[in-house]
């Protein structure tokens, strides 16, 4: 991953803008990008997923600049190579675990044949029990009928299945005490290595920077601009 001379400004917020000289991160790292709420990291996450495009640079994600893509191909690129892990983790609560760690594959037919194609139930039924998840008892329960823990797991999952090359995780710990965030860490990062991944997470919590490969402070990558009274996204 290689953010090269990026710049983005939120138009009609009247004048937040980032700027990013350069930030890579090596295939099958670990990093932790620090940054206090308001610096901006939303919209960076936002950019490194193609969902917003920057008005000038290049971002590089497994060799293919993104900016550059149609929108089309924008989000079949995202399908295919990101996986997202967010901070309220997203599930759809009426969908079985199976069925929301199989969601994705519905829209990248690469990761879905990555995941043995009509076998990937049997790969999400294994990857349950590997997080400690009996899928005999947890692959057809409803996801809102999970606890915090267990749905956070369910959303890890559903961001792996299929080994895309680069994980984006937006603050899953912020709901958990620390032994759980520890293990949290411990088998993302485990499951991660295990699949040849790269692993982007972004906390304000610097507590867990032992858990990763290295620590990077927002602000030392990205300069960010504010009109008085806006909030950064």
């Amino acid at each position: 991953m290689d953010l090269e001379a990026v710049g983005f400004s939120w138009r009609r917020s009247g004048g937040f803008s980032i700027a990013i000289d350069r930030f890579a991160i090596e295939k099958g790292e670990r990093v932790l990008l620090a940054g206090p709420s308001g610096s901006g990291k939303s919209t960076l996450l936002s950019l490194l997923a193609g969902i917003i495009t920057p008005q000038q640079g290049r971002i590089a994600i497994a060799g293919t600049d993104i900016a550059r893509l149609r929108p089309s191909r924008r989000d079949r690129f995202r399908a295919e190579n990101i996986g997202l892990i967010f901070q309220s983790f997203n599930l759809i609560p009426y969908l079985s675990c199976l069925d929301n760690i199989l969601l994705p594959l519905h829209f990248a037919p690469e990761r879905r044949a990555r995941a043995g194609g009509t076998e990937a139930a049997a790969q999400a039924r294994t990857l349950l029990s590997r997080i400690g998840l009996d899928p005999d008892l947890y692959a057809g329960e409803a996801a809102g009928r999970l606890s915090v823990g267990q749905q956070q797991r369910v959303a890890v999952l559903r961001a792996l299945i299929g080994a895309p090359g680069l994980i984006i995780a937006d603050e899953p710990t912020s709901a958990l005490d620390r032994a759980h965030q520890d293990a949290f860490v411990a088998v993302l990062s485990e499951e991660i290595a295990r699949m040849g991944g790269t692993l982007l997470m972004v906390s304000h919590d610097m507590s867990l920077a032992p858990l990763f490969d290295r620590t990077v402070a927002l602000e030392s990558v990205a300069r960010v601009t504010r009109a008085r009274g806006d909030r950064a996204a």
